[in-house]
């Protein structure tokens, strides 16, 4: 789990246009936001060992068109910081899924721009919070490509890895799972389900809020979710990106002692 407090300013992802005032007009945006953008690039960025030698910093800005469905295209640098740091920018702009922009109830293309920098001393800091320089990587064999595979699609499919061999999943939402303190006050209880992708890396990406439940169980079901390691999905041999969801449960025992009930049932991937 990448900690909060890793402020990686060289990641900061500034370039999102306001929402328009005109209309009803939203802007594409990624999965879960701002916030789960600059997680991913927390968790997946590796600064170029050649760029690193040379002590090479600066700003990629990457220019794109969010389609109607969601997909990418046209993406382009055109603000280069190096070789290097060209590529990796685009590497890690590649793992985000969008949600297109949205004019009056309908889908649209929408151009955006948006800089990723690249900040030596704040990127050691970084790695020093997260626990790791180079990824992580649970499988050897790794895909290079950026599809994200269902599946039905794979020979093996991810799974969450414990500590404890014997842990099971609804075992490790019971035992980490804190009720947030509004639910609990205001008797709110139902299933979280999370959209996410399994990345080859181990960690999880692009967690979107398919089923809400709000008073922060949301929230506290990102944070569960984001404490997990997973061995990947594997395609022919090598490990890929993978979708899935995952729903966890929030239950109290009844509306007037307002207990936590563990939910094995239900919390389930």
């Amino acid at each position: 789990m990448i900690s909060k407090t890793c402020h990686l300013l060289m990641l900061m992802i500034a370039a999102f246009p306001a929402i328009a005032q005109m209309g009803t007009f939203v802007d594409a945006q990624p999965y879960g936001g701002k916030s789960a953008m600059r997680d991913l690039m927390k968790q997946e960025m590796v600064y170029p060992a050649a760029a690193r030698d040379a002590d090479q910093e600066g700003t990629v800005k990457v220019a794109f068109i969010v389609k109607s469905d969601g997909s990418i295209a046209d993406a382009k640098v055109v603000q280069s910081a190096g070789a290097a740091l060209d590529k990796e920018a685009l590497r890690l702009f590649l793992l985000l899924q969008w949600v297109p922009a949205m004019a009056n109830g309908v889908y649209i293309d929408q151009w955006q721009e948006t800089p990723i920098v690249f900040d030596l001393k704040k990127y050691n800091r970084c790695i020093r919070q997260r626990g790791y320089d180079q990824l992580p990587f649970p499988h050897e064999l790794v895909s290079d490509s950026h599809k994200i595979y269902p599946v039905s699609q794979l020979d093996s499919p991810p799974h969450p890895l414990f500590d404890e061999k014997s842990t099971s999943f609804s075992d490790f939402i019971n035992q980490n799972l804190q009720y947030p303190d509004a639910a609990m006050k205001q008797g709110v209880s139902g299933t979280v389900e999370l959209y996410f992708v399994a990345e080859p890396s181990g960690n999880v990406s692009n967690i979107k809020v398919v089923q809400s439940v709000g008073a922060g169980c949301n929230e506290e079901a990102i944070r569960l979710l984001q404490m997990m390691r997973w061995f990947p999905g594997i395609k022919a041999g090598a490990a890929v990106r993978t979708a899935l969801t995952l729903k966890i449960t929030f239950g109290l025992s009844n509306q007037n002692k307002h207990q936590y009930v563990p939910a094995n049932n239900a919390n389930q991937i």
